[in-house]
Formats: C-alpha cells, sequence, structure tokens
C-alpha cells in the first residue's frame, strides 16, 4: 500500500483500489447483516479482494507500469461503481443507540435480501459477470507483468518481452484467457464458466467415460435448447481446472465465417508465428500447429456443428473445414450438434452422445438457481413439466419471471391461458450464457433456426413437420403423414431428417411420432409468419388426411378390434384438427369436416359414449344441412345417427323433433324406401316410448298403405310388422306381438320352426343393411316373450342365435353382441345352467369394459350384473351346505342303527 500511497500519479489504480476495497467491505457488511450472501456475490468478494491484495503487494515500478493500462483499469472502476449504486438501493442506516427493538434490524435484513433479489436480475447478473471477466484480465495482466519481471532478471530479450505484453493487450470486449505461465499451455475459451450450471453428471462422466478409453472424437447431440453447449463449457472448465498441462480451445461452428474467427483467435493467443501474416492460410497454420508443433494434451470444443454442408462441403482455400480441424493422439475433439446426421458423419458411424432433457430434479436445481422470487413447489414442478424439462425453456421462463416479477404459479397461469400466449412466452428474447456473440436467445428462435434449414435441405421434411404440428404432439400414426403412392425412401428419408434433430421422435413400433409440445407451439408460430396462409393449408391439409383415414363406422358390415384400435389412436388427432376453425371455408372443406365429424360420432354412438357423440353429430348435420339441403342422403343419415343419441339417452322430445320434420321432407320420394324406412323405425320407437301409441299407430298404418303396390315389400313389410309388434307388446297385447314377430320374419325368408345361424346369415346378406338390425331387434323381442311364456329353452336357442349372427356380422365386441351375449347369461340362469351363465355374465361385462371403457356406466351395469350372479351364486353354496348338514342330522348313527338291532 505504501507504493500506492506514495505514487499520487498512478492515479487509475489508486481510485480503483480505493472503489474497490469500498465495495468488498460493502458486500461484507450485508452479508453480516443478512446471514450470508448469493454464491456469485460471494465470489465476486473473494475476485475483489484478491486484486486487492495483489496490487497492494506491487512495487512502484510495476505500479507505474500498470498504470498505463488505462482502458483496462478505466473499465473496471466504472463497473465497480455500477454495482455499488446498485447496493446502495438498501439505503442502510446506522442503528441508533436509543433503538433496541429487533424489528430495526429484520427492516435492515429485509432491505438487503431485496437488494440480492434485485441482482439476479439480468442486467445485475450481467454487471457482475462483466467485472469478473474485467478483474479475471486484470490478474492476466498482473501475472504476465509478475513473469515480465523473471523473465528480466534472466535475461531473456527485450523483444520477447514486449511481444507477450502486446498478446495481451485486453480489450473491454473480449472474454478469453491466456493462462500461460511460462509454459506452452494455452487457453482460449471466450465464455466464462456458467454460475448457474446444474450438473449433469451422467453425461459429463460418459464424456470422460468415452476419452479414457482412447476415443478421440466425442459428439454431444440433441435438441437446440437441450443444454449441449452448457455441458461442453463445463466439461472444458473441468479439463482446464483438472489437467492444468492440458491446452482449451474453443471453436464456433456454425458458420464458416465464425469457425475461421476461432482460428484467428486460437493463432493469435498461441503466438504461432506468422499468424499476422494476412496471405496466410489461418485454417492450415492452426492445424499444423497443434498437430505437429504442440507437445502437450490439449482439447478442442467444437460447437454448432449442425449443418452437413458448412462441415463437409463448403471449401475454404481449396478444402472443407473438416480436413482443417487437427488430427493427433495428443489432442481431443469434442463436438456439439442438433443434427445426429451429421454427428454420426462426424464419428465415421460411431454412436454419438445424446442430450435429452433434464431429470425433474436437475431442472428444478436450474430453476432454483436463476428464478427470482419464491414459488410453491407444486407451481415449479408444474411449470417444469409444461416446459417438458428443457434447460433453454427454462431459463427463458426465469429470465421472464425476473423481468416482470412474476412468480412460478403466475407463469403459469399466462402460460397455460392459449397457444398464442405459449408462442409468445417461448418467443420472449433474454440473453443466455455461452450463446454466440452474446445475442439476445429465445426458444423459438433456436428452434426456427433448425426449421429453416430443414425447409432449405429437405421441403418434404419441412411439410412433414407443418403437418405434425396441427395434430396432437403424441402417438401421431404413419398413415396421417404420408400421401398415396409416395415414394418410401423420400418418406423415409425425411423423417430420419426430423428424428436426427431430435424435433421428433418414433415409437418402437416405427408407425407412430411423437414430438414436444413446445417445438409444435414454435413450428405453428413459424409457420405464421412464413404466412398465415401456409398456416391455414397445412391445418386444412390435416383435415382432409384425418377425414380419409378415419374409419367410417357406418359403412362397416363388421366392425374388427384393428378398426376400434385405429379410430381410437386416430380420435386425438381428429379432435385437435377440429379444433382449429377458419373464418371463411371453403364448401368442400366445410363439408371434409361435417364428414370427419359424422364419422366420430357414428364410433361414439357405437361405443355408447352418447355425451361425446352429440355434438360432434350437430355440427355434421348443421353443416350439411346447410351446404347440401333438408332432403340430401348425407344429411338424413346424419339426422338418424343424431337421432339415436337422443333416443339412447332417453331424450325422446329432440329426437322427436329432430326426426318428425325429416319424415315429412322424405316421406313422399318412393326412390329412397330405405331411408324412409329408417326414419320410420326411430319416429315410431320414440312415440311408444312417450306412450303417443295412437300417432305411432297411425304411422305404422300409413307406411303400410304405401307397401301395396311395392315391387320390394319384403324389407318394408319386415320394419311394419316389427314396428307394430313393439307396439302390442308395450301395450301389453304379447299374444300378437308374438305373431306379428313370426310375421315380420317370415317376410324376409325366416322359417322360426327351423331357425337356425345359418339362415340367418345368409337373409341379413341377401339384404341391405337396415334389415340386419331389424332381423336383431326382432330375434330378440321375439326371444324375450318365449322367456316370458316359461318357453326356457327356445328362449335359450334364440338368444344363442343371435349371439351368433351377432359375433358373425358384429364381431366379438360390438354393441348388439354384448347384449345379446348378457340376454344369454338371463335365459341360462333361469334353466339353471349356471357355470355357462357365469361365463356369459362376465363376458358381457369384460367385453363392455374394452368397448365403453371401464367408467361407462353400461359397463358399470354389466359388472353389477355379474357380481350379483355370483352373490346369488355363493347364497346358493351356502344354502347347500346348511340343506346338507340338516339332512345328516335327521339321519341315525351307525352306534344308533347296532342299538337299534340288539333290542330287536
Amino acid at each position: 500500500m505504501e507504493a500506492l500511497v506514495a505514487l499520487g500519479a498512478a492515479s487509475n489504480v489508486v481510485s480503483f483500489v480505493d472503489f474497490a476495497s469500498r465495495l468488498a467491505a460493502q458486500i461484507s457488511e450485508y452479508s453480516a447483516a443478512a446471514a450470508g450472501a448469493p454464491k456469485r456475490i460471494q465470489d465476486l468478494e473473494a475476485r475483489l479482494n484478491i486484486v486487492i491484495r495483489t496490487l497492494n503487494g506491487l512495487s512502484a515500478k510495476d505500479i507505474l507500469i500498470l498504470d498505463q493500462e488505462k482502458q483496462t483499469i478505466s473499465l473496471c472502476i466504472d463497473q465497480v461503481k455500477e454495482l455499488r449504486a446498485l447496493l446502495d438501493k438498501a439505503k442502510l442506516k446506522q442503528r441508533p443507540s436509543s433503538v433496541a427493538s429487533p424489528s430495526w434490524g429484520r427492516r435492515q435484513r429485509d432491505r438487503i435480501e431485496m437488494t440480492w433479489k434485485a441482482l439476479k436480475s439480468l442486467r445485475a447478473q450481467d454487471k457482475i459477470q462483466e467485472l469478473q471477466e474485467s478483474l479475471e484480465r486484470l490478474l492476466n495482466l498482473l501475472n504476465l507483468q509478475m513473469n515480465v519481471n523473471t523473465s528480466m532478471a534472466l535475461d531473456k530479450s527485450k523483444e520477447e518481452i514486449l511481444q507477450k505484453i502486446e498478446q495481451l493487450q485486453l480489450s473491454s470486449k473480449g472474454s478469453e484467457y491466456n493462462t500461460s505461465n511460462g509454459s506452452s499451455v494455452k487457453q482460449s475459451i471466450p465464455i466464462l464458466q456458467n454460475p448457474n450450471f446444474v450438473p449433469r453428471a451422467a453425461l459429463t462422466d460418459a464424456i470422460e467415460q468415452r476419452f479414457s478409453t482412447g476415443q478421440r472424437t466425442v459428439v454431444l447431440c440433441g435438441l437446440g435448447g437441450a443444454g449441449k453447449t452448457q455441458i461442453a463449457l463445463e466439461y472444458a472448465f473441468r479439463k482446464r481446472e483438472q489437467s492444468p498441462d492440458t491446452s482449451v480451445f474453443w471453436v464456433y461452428a456454425s458458420t464458416t465465417t465464425n469457425f475461421e474467427e476461432s482460428y484467428k483467435r486460437i493463432a493469435t493467443v498461441c503466438n504461432i508465428p506468422g499468424h499476422q501474416d494476412p496471405q496466410v492460410n489461418i485454417l492450415q497454420l492452426v492445424r499444423d500447429w497443434l498437430e505437429i508443433h504442440t507437445d502437450h494434451e490439449w482439447l478442442m470444443v467444437i460447437d454448432n456443428v449442425d449443418i452437413a454442408d458448412t462441415l463437409f462441403h463448403e471449401r475454404v482455400n481449396g478444402r472443407t473445414l473438416t480436413e482443417y480441424i487437427p488430427q493427433t493422439q495428443r489432442g481431443s475433439l469434442l463436438y456439439t450438434s442438433r443434427n445426429r446426421d451429421v454427428a454420426v458423419d462426424i464419428l465415421h458411424g460411431g454412436d454419438p452422445i445424446h442430450v435429452g432433457p433434464m431429470s425433474p430434479n436437475e431442472a428444478h436445481k436450474l430453476l432454483s438457481t436463476v428464478e427470482p422470487l419464491e414459488s410453491e413447489e407444486a407451481d415449479i414442478s408444474s411449470l417444469l413439466r409444461e416446459l417438458e424439462y428443457i434447460p433453454l425453456a427454462i431459463t427463458q421462463a426465469a429470465a421472464f419471471m425476473s423481468k416482470r416479477h412474476k412468480s412460478a404459479g403466475q407463469y403459469l397461469d399466462l402460460f397455460r391461458g392459449s397457444d398464442s400466449a405459449k408462442a409468445q412466452l417461448l418467443a420472449h428474447e433474454f440473453v443466455d450464457h455461452g450463446r454466440e456473440a452474446r445475442s439476445r436467445e429465445s426458444v423459438a428462435k433456436t428452434w426456427m433456426i433448425s426449421f429453416a434449414h430443414i425447409s432449405e435441405v429437405n421441403p418434404r421434411a419441412a411439410e412433414m413437420l407443418s403437418l405434425m404440428s396441427c395434430y396432437d404432439q403424441q402417438s401421431i400414426p404413419q398413415l396421417l403423414l404420408r400421401y398415396d403412392n409416395e415414394d418410401g425412401l423420400q418418406f423415409d428419408d425425411a423423417v430420419g431428417l426430423l428424428l436426427a434433430f431430435s424435433l421428433i421422435r418414433v415409437a418402437s413400433t416405427g408407425t407412430t411420432y411423437s414430438m414436444h409440445r413446445l417445438v409444435q407451439i414454435a413450428m405453428t408460430t413459424w409457420l405464421s409468419m412464413t404466412s398465415e396462409l401456409a398456416k391455414i393449408k397445412y391445418n386444412l391439409r390435416a383435415l382432409s388426411m384425418v377425414t380419409v383415414h378415419y374409419p367410417d363406422f357406418a359403412a362397416l358390415s363388421q366392425i374388427s378390434p384393428k378398426d376400434l384400435f385405429e379410430a381410437e389412436t386416430i380420435l386425438t388427432h381428429a379432435e385437435r384438427v377440429l379444433a382449429y376453425a377458419i373464418s371463411k371455408p371453403e364448401k368442400q372443406d366445410s363439408l371434409n369436416r361435417a364428414h370427419l365429424s359424422f364419422k366420430m360420432g357414428v364410433y361414439f354412438n357405437f361405443r355408447g359414449r352418447w355425451n361425446e357423440a352429440e355434438p360432434r353429430l350437430k355440427e355434421a348435420y348443421t353443416l350439411r344441412s346447410a351446404i347440401l339441403g333438408p332432403t340430401n342422403p348425407l344429411m338424413v343419415q346424419t339426422g338418424r345417427e343424431l337421432g339415436w343419441v337422443y333416443y339412447n339417452t332417453y331424450d325422446y322430445d329432440s329426437c322427436e323433433n329432430l326426426i318428425h320434420p325429416i319424415w315429412e321432407n322424405i316421406a313422399e320420394e318412393v326412390d329412397r324406401e330405405e331411408q324412409v324406412r329408417d326414419i320410420i323405425r326411430i319416429l315410431v320407437l320414440t312415440l311408444i316410448k312417450k306412450k303417443e301409441y295412437h300417432l305411432a299407430e297411425s304411422l305404422i298404418k300409413q307406411s303400410i298403405s304405401k307397401l301395396q303396390d311395392s315391387t320390394q315389400m319384403s324389407n318394408a313389410w319386415l320394419t311394419c310388422h316389427y314396428l307394430l309388434g313393439r307396439l302390442y307388446r308395450y301395450q301389453g297385447n304379447g299374444a300378437e306381438a308374438k305373431r306379428l314377430y313370426y310375421l315380420a320374419l317370415h317376410d324376409c325368408g325366416l322359417e322360426t320352426t327351423q331357425l337356425n345361424v345359418r339362415d340367418v346369415i345368409s337373409c341379413i346378406q341377401r339384404n341391405e343393411e337396415v334389415t340386419l338390425r331389424l332381423v336383431v331387434d326382432t330375434l330378440g323381442d321375439l326371444a324375450d316373450l318365449l322367456e316370458e311364456e316359461g318357453r326356457l329353452e327356445e328362449a335359450e336357442s334364440m338368444f344363442q342365435i343371435l349371439v351368433d349372427v351377432c359375433e358373425e356380422v358384429y364381431g366379438a365386441m360390438g354393441i348388439f353382441t354384448i347384449n345379446s351375449v348378457f340376454n344369454l347369461a338371463q335365459s341360462q340362469e333361469e334353466l339353471k345352467k349356471y357355470e355357462s351363465a357365469g361365463l356369459m355374465y362376465q363376458r358381457a361385462y369384460t367385453d363392455s369394459e374394452t368397448l365403453y371403457g371401464p367408467s361407462h356406466s353400461l359397463t358399470l351395469e354389466y359388472k353389477q350384473d355379474f357380481e350379483d350372479f355370483e352373490a346369488r351364486m355363493e347364497q346358493r353354496r351356502q344354502d347347500s351346505d346348511i340343506e346338507a348338514d340338516a339332512e345328516q342330522n335327521t339321519q341315525p348313527t351307525s352306534s344308533q342303527a347296532s342299538d337299534t338291532s340288539t333290542i330287536i
């Protein structure tokens, strides 16, 4: 210190020591008052004290030399002043001697805590980081000065000393280090170590393990924002710390220009002879130096090798960039890339290390290091799940929360608001540690770079990703992405590129794909930025693809498990496609939408999911009615399915109000006999349920009167006889109902005296689909009547025929099949065929659980019926045991019989 006091002329150094000492003292004071300080502040205090002690130990001559570095020292002074101004906002006061209340101390601590939180803002953190960098440069300069003194003592040439000083002329913008201490070891890392880095041990250990086994090249690959650069950066600093004799270099490789600039930096730091020659091939110079003239270990990190053309095809002085990368046993290469294909090529077919999202624990630690406000644990966990544990998304969210003073819960509410809100938040720009040129970054911007590249090199892949953004992000089947007659190799190349950039994932089956929800939102935003018409175009294409491939249950003669699985698999994508509304759609687009809604409604109807069927069929009915008119066959078909929804949910008024106008519109159209019959059927059944028997009978008789001149009378008479039989049955006239049912079956060529499955199937195959349902309903009602008359064997035989017919026509999981199985179970129980009845009750329950789901009302009913049957069987066993015991107690024992014979 004496030297500093004696040299008043060295004003820069003296001023810096003064300001730095005050800042260190202020941090120490605050730390004591608040029982600690954030780690970054503690590190800064320690670094300040090191610099101050070093400066205090300099000789007067050294101080005068150092004072000439006015730019560096002035920058340090300015930065110290700015940080002191931030700390001064706490406005701590000296406690008056008269104040003894602990509340005064709490207020002081609260002020300091608020100051610590303020220092977590991006602006404050940038200031802290800039001061750390300047202090590092100042320490390097001091280290150099000591080396110079040592060299002078050893009589080294003045030119060599001046050359070293020239190499360490430090600008206010640079942040690279040369930690040469007289040896040939050099460090060129233009980024400071990330103080908020969360260790990802599995990945850093994987890098170390591969290098330790003799592998000279390792590649980290994964989605943009997954943390590849941060992991590589941490590994570089760890290497520098653990192996002081290893040089570490950093190369930016996103563009050829960045690659060249990085090599120029290495040449300068290493003072490679000839590097100042403007005519020299700097890339070749650095490669040769590291391969031939370097006699120690080195690590080179090559960051952002994403584009194959940049590395393998673009040429500088006749060579590709990959030809300028040094290859030697003394060197290790660590690449980062978003593109797995590039990574595999770098490794000559080897396996790169995949960097995926963080684990929940890692993500929680990352958010806790940068989050400005205290938040509820539940909110933090929910937010991290929404952000899919992607590091860049977490850091971005923390930056937004810091700037807007939001807690995790408040940010979560914003994020969940809408896809538009998500897109805005993902586009929020912030300064991310380690980015090239310290550019402002965002999650959306990071991924859009990948989107743009893919669009350029493989338009089909970009098209596919655009299409996927219109579907649900999970389990997208291949059939929704692949066009008819598309070349297989072209499709595989497109999928392969998307997989290489980690934008999508493929299931183990290889037939379905998924994508991160955040990637999907960013892709949608990119489409909107490209053109709103592009977004509409792909949504309409997605609508068309789903409409074509969704199973049409109204047209299927038999429903297979494959149909059910396919319908359920596509369902979530269909719902997402329909959620996108277009303000002024073309007519065909509206019809496609109506057709998809209809298909979904029919599927829901088949599965007994009537609450879901109703809105879909209502939309289809409205669209078709407006475009096609009230009498169009497709509109009538839609009305029929919607009518069945109302009927099955006991909303008979809505059913009548819907179906009656349809019947009036088409009743006189003789060429639409099948649709007319079907509409009459549902209308009459509804009127019967409403006990409007006279109106129902009137409609049936009107239909009969029109049949006199019909040339195809069997189906029409079947409908009328069945409906009339149903009417009489509900009116309590079972005998007449039974006669009409037999007559209905006779109308379609079935002889009930020798009824068998083959005849029923043959009858159905000869006639339209409407006959199938009528035959099944007629046989079911007739079997019920036989059971009521006590003709149990005949009833069971008819129910068994129904089960066999429904299995043949609807499949084992059909709604009519399950109902027939249940009826058969009841019939067999009446006949005391308990074992087979139990199997049928169980089958009805398990099949309904598969068809409807475990919580559906019909499943629960079948489950209860099965459990009730089991309870009845248990009670029968108990009653049987009691009767057996009672019978045994009334019979004489063998000793009693012996006594009786003796007396006789």
